[in-house]
């Protein structure tokens, strides 16, 4: 992943196969069709990964995360 250190807003998109070519060849890592997410305009600030899920949190600050057990998560 390369990300910046602070956004105005957010869009998450899926890259393009062209994209997934460009950041394969440009960091030396194998980047499937469908497993880039261009963060914001262009490719400044990407991730590759399974597709992104969200979930807007109603509980409260000690409740269990809605993603299940991950590090740093009770």
């Amino acid at each position: 992943m390369v990300l910046r250190s602070g956004y105005e807003g957010l869009v998450i998109r899926r890259a393009g196969a062209e994209e997934c070519a460009k950041v394969g060849l440009d960091y030396g890592v194998e980047v499937l069709p469908g497993r880039l997410f261009a963060l914001g305009d262009g490719m400044r600030s990407f991730v590759v990964s399974a597709p992104p899920q969200w979930h807007e949190d109603e509980g409260e600050m000690d409740d269990p995360s809605w993603f299940g057990q991950m590090r740093g998560t009770r």
